[in-house]
């Protein structure tokens, strides 16, 4: 991952979606959400979904309701 962390506006994401969703799938870099200049969410790959779910200790299991 580079050092910086790549940002984009929330209108330009949802306009480019399929190149930000392989952007962060095949580079592996997350991309920032901005709103007016200020962070609102951020575009993550599923390994690190993965492991913040696993360090919370919480899984997901496939009915979609969580247990500890």
């Amino acid at each position: 991952m580079s050092d910086e962390t790549k940002s984009m506006g929330i209108s330009e994401a949802r306009a480019n979606l399929t190149e930000v969703v392989n952007q962060v799938r095949l580079l592996g870099e997350p991309v920032v959400l901005m709103r007016r200049d200020k962070p609102q969410a951020a575009v993550v790959p599923m390994a690190w979904l993965e492991w913040a779910r696993a360090w919370s200790g919480t899984i997901e299991v496939s009915d979609g309701k969580k247990e500890d």
